[in-house]
């Protein structure tokens, strides 16, 4: 089978290590959000519309702020997605065998008010920030945020939604590169609005990764 091929002029994520320091917020002028007429639910939303928002120079020039119709994952995608989604909920969402004190949850329906709506890959709420999920869409900022990148979604992925989720004030960031099989753990530095690379993990690896360090994880069976 053919494997999936990377948009012309991206680097694979092995051969390209981001500086420790990767990204300032002040590059990225964000567009004035666009109103949709419904609130989507909080819960899991494999399969249904994804809610994106565009930023004047994005790559792709998708329509960030309006529905797209279709959020069908690669399997190794959605593989990836959901190895994340058991690593974590039980320790950090249900404590079990963890700490517990979060929510998280798989494709969330996010509106955050003069901002837009939003879906990322998936995302967490200390419950001392967020006491309760709402019946309809969530509008607290996520402490933590996580994506898999797939070739169709690289470069919206990796470079315009890292400005976007910091001009949030989005604490921590992961990327999962399933075809290299390469975890990349951001956190927020919010005096210098950058990003601060805390590590790169992958391959058959244990590891302890902020904000979710108090347990190990094995990445292993995320692949």
């Amino acid at each position: 089978m053919a494997q999936e091929a990377w948009p012309a002029g991206v680097a694979q994520r092995a051969t390209v290590t981001p500086p420790a320091v990767v990204e300032s917020v002040e590059t990225a002028a964000w567009a004035a959000s666009k109103p949709i007429g419904s609130k989507k639910p909080p819960g899991l939303l494999h399969g249904r519309r994804r809610f994106a928002r565009n930023a004047p120079g994005s790559p792709s020039r998708a329509s960030w702020g309006q529905p797209k119709t279709s959020s069908v994952h690669p399997s190794k995608h959605q593989r990836a997605l959901d190895g994340i989604g058991d690593a974590l909920q039980g320790p950090f969402d249900r404590g079990r065998q963890g700490p517990g004190g979060w929510w998280i949850l798989s494709e969330p329906g996010i509106e955050i008010p003069d901002r837009g709506e939003f879906a990322p890959d998936v995302a967490g709420w200390r419950r001392e920030r967020l006491a309760s999920l709402p019946d309809e869409a969530l509008e607290v900022v996520p402490d933590w945020i996580c994506e898999v990148l797939s070739p169709s979604n690289y470069q919206d992925t990796y470079v315009v939604k890292r400005s976007f989720y910091a001009r949030l004030g989005v604490k921590h960031l992961w990327y999962v590169d399933y075809r290299e099989r390469i975890v990349t753990v951001l956190e927020l530095d919010h005096n210098q609005g950058r990003w601060v690379e805390l590590g790169v993990y992958g391959g058959q690896e244990v590891v302890r990764a902020a904000p979710f360090d108090a347990v190990e994880l094995d990445i292993a069976a995320w692949w």
